[in-house]
């Protein structure tokens, strides 16, 4: 037992001479580890901002890819509307051609008969 009390002296004083170093390494530590949770947070943080932008950027894909269905779907209803005025245009002279030819068939067919 006396050997472990010398020891224990020993290390009483050890502690009083050598006291503040351990102190400042326990602050240093506890620095280093403060550091450790700040660097992990920002890490984590700026991942967290990566995949942000990554969903970001497929909204945007998408939408650009609606926007370009949408005006492409615009460009052929325009085109259609153009065949369709066009056609329109066309029908209405052949009606035009059509009531006179009935007309004069008509008059004809009255002429002969009469």
């Amino acid at each position: 037992m006396e050997r472990f009390s010398h020891f224990k002296a020993e290390g009483a004083r050890i502690l009083r001479q050598h006291g503040d170093e351990y102190d400042e390494e326990s602050q240093m530590r506890g620095h280093v580890h403060n550091s450790h949770q700040k660097l992990d947070e920002a890490f984590r943080t700026g991942t967290q901002v990566l995949q942000s932008y990554a969903e970001q950027r497929e909204r945007l894909k998408s939408a650009q890819r609606k926007a370009l269905d949408m005006l492409n779907t615009v460009g052929l209803s325009s085109s259609l509307l153009r065949m369709a005025e066009r056609r329109q245009f066309w029908d209405r002279w052949l009606v035009y051609a059509g009531m006179v030819v009935t007309i004069v068939v008509v008059f004809g067919v009255w002429y002969l008969t009469h």
